[in-house]
């Protein structure tokens, strides 16, 4: 069996494989596509009020990063939208999340792990009662000398907790892990700053008397127990008890992503409706195949065979860039898809580039499969570096990007990477394969003959060269001519930024039941209500329909009241929407 021979097999097997992974791998949409859940939070304006030099202000927007990170690390969901609303509330947005409960849950706890000295237990006024809830909710109820038994939500639980000397908090927990201990999985927390200090200072003054320790999240007792004789604790310890290892995991990664500077409470949750709907999903994947079409017929003409094997190619560029998408669990929002059209246009830059090189080199003498060697040699280092730019460029945006921009990139990123491997082993490996088979030996199958895209003038660049030095004033006042418009149209108009740039005023307003009203035309409403470049997207909550609208803070600053808009602009943006002001 000859070595091209082999290629085409690898190339089979690869191809069933990632038919097989497509088709038993689920797509995640996003929020755009298919909707979502979307939560409110609000800071606990108690316990803001207890802290010393606070500025809400910096709290809010320490939580916006701490959510992104929680919807991502614990939920999974990989272009979740966090946004500020007012001064004390914030919005996440999940695509194609639907565990509401899951994620009040993670989103809402404060993940801020307690360690205390429960000197009440060691002089044995209160003693644990054992480990009480599920795997994924556990908590320690403690029995009285009474005989009474006290838990989580009774006042005297939380009074016996705040009687406690209190160790390490929050900052303190510098990270955690799940640690395999027997045949189970038990949390390790690791410590650092003045809370280390502590529990170091606190287990060397009650060495060997068995102080008990305990660890407490969100007003539960997790585990508790005494401290082992001779043991001093300083930069870690780890959590006895029985845990679900699904339980561990999200714990560890609620740590990770950083513990909530306050309290926050769950003030709405919400289904959101997708953005362009399905008609307008159906549309833009009619729009692609008919593409996809004109760009077959188009290389099919021009390059002939080598066209034909360039779809075939392109066919695989699809499969492997969805089917590794699809393992990665990314989400495929309007921004995702947008990022893949463009790696795709890329992947076909790639093959014209090796075909014209390969024509070039059948027209210059040299045999086909020679030909075939050279274009692809001589194409790698303009494709490879045209790649390693855009690569660059996007793993930045991939680095310091959030939401839809990540989610662009890393799309782009997958896209580009396939593209070069599809263009340089893949379609290499058919074209060389079919040759050794005895197929498209044949010149002329190349369509050598075709040149209508500035061939002839490539071809004769040495003999006739443009005057650029010699006219060097000529083509500078042609630059500049060109230019200034430019600039000068940039100056008139600007750049408009749109709500999710510059901020914005929310309001919701009720939709009327047999409405017609949808996000195109609803934009186009508001628009010419003297709202451009709205944010619109439709909700239900306690089975009502909503239209949340967001207004650009630029265009409607003179129609705001400081922190939303007043009641005469809501009135503005109702009437246009032909809905009610009630919820707005």
């Amino acid at each position: 069996m000859s070595r091209s021979s082999l290629f085409l097999i690898i190339v089979a097997i690869v191809t069933g494989l990632a038919v097989w992974a497509h088709q038993t791998t689920p797509y995640r949409l996003g929020l755009d596509v298919k909707g979502g859940a979307r939560l409110t939070f609000q800071m606990d304006q108690e316990e803001l009020a207890k802290l010393k030099d606070a500025n809400p202000a910096k709290i809010q927007e320490d939580l916006v990063k701490i959510m992104e990170n929680r919807a991502g690390a614990s939920l999974g969901v990989q272009e979740g939208t966090v946004a500020k609303k007012g001064t004390d509330q914030i919005i996440i947005e999940l695509p194609g999340f639907t565990d509401i409960e899951r994620a009040r849950e993670t989103l809402g706890s404060t993940a801020k792990v307690q360690v205390y000295h429960a000197r009440s237990v060691d002089l044995g006024r209160y003693s644990p009662a054992g480990q009480e809830g599920d795997v994924n909710s556990p908590f320690i109820p403690f029995t009285k000398r009474s005989g009474e038994t006290i838990k989580p939500g009774d006042a005297e639980y939380e009074q016996m907790i705040e009687g406690w000397d209190l160790l390490l908090e929050g900052a303190d927990v510098t990270n955690a892990t799940p640690m395999v201990q027997g045949n189970g999985v038990v949390p390790q927390f690791f410590f650092g700053g003045q809370g280390a200090v502590k529990l170091e200072q606190m287990t060397r003054r009650y060495l060997n008397r068995k102080p008990n320790l305990a660890f407490v999240l969100d007003g539960r007792v997790l585990s508790i127990s005494p401290v082992e004789d001779g043991a001093i604790l300083k930069d870690n310890a780890y959590i006895n008890g029985t845990f679900s290892s699904d339980y561990v995991v999200g714990l560890t990664d609620l740590i990770k992503a950083g513990s909530l500077p306050v309290s926050l409470n769950l003030i709405r949750e919400e289904t959101v409706s997708p953005t362009i709907g399905n008609y307008a999903l159906d549309r833009m994947i009619q729009a692609g195949a008919i593409s996809f079409v004109i760009i077959a017929i188009f290389l099919i003409v021009y390059y002939a065979y080598p066209g034909a094997i360039a779809m075939v190619g392109m066919l695989l560029y699809t499969l492997f860039t969805l089917t590794a998408l699809k393992l990665m669990n990314a989400t495929f929002s309007l921004a995702a898809i947008a990022g893949f059209i463009l790696s795709a246009g890329m992947a076909i830059d790639a093959n014209i580039l090796v075909f014209e090189r390969l024509k070039e080199e059948i027209r210059n003498g040299k045999t086909v499969d020679k030909a075939m060697r050279l274009g692809f040699k001589h194409a790698l280092s303009a494709i490879a570096d045209s790649n390693a730019c855009t690569i660059i460029t996007s793993l930045v945006l991939v680095s310091f990007g959030t939401g839809a921009v990540k989610g662009f990139a890393v799309t782009l990123v997958v896209g580009v990477v396939i593209s070069f491997i599809t263009a340089f082993f893949f379609t290499r490996a058919i074209l060389t394969g079919l040759y050794s088979l005895g197929i498209g030996r044949n010149e002329k199958s190349y369509a050598l003959k075709r040149a209508w895209f500035g061939e002839n003038l490539e071809a004769g660049a040495d003999s006739r060269t443009l005057p650029i030095i010699r006219k060097t004033r000529t083509w500078f006042l042609i630059s500049v001519a060109l230019i200034i418009p430019g600039l000068i149209a940039l100056g008139m108009g600007g750049i408009k930024q749109n709500v999710e740039f510059q901020g914005g005023y929310q309001a919701q307003f009720v939709v009327p039941q047999g409405g017609d009203l949808t996000v195109g035309n609803a934009q186009k409403k508001l628009e010419d209500a003297g709202f451009p470049g709205a944010n619109v997207k439709f909700s239900e909550y306690e089975g009502k329909a909503y239209v949340d609208v967001t207004v650009p803070a630029k265009g409607a600053a003179a129609a705001s009241d400081g922190e939303e808009l007043n009641a005469e602009a809501k009135d503005k943006l109702a009437a246009a929407l032909g809905t009610t002001t009630e919820g707005a």
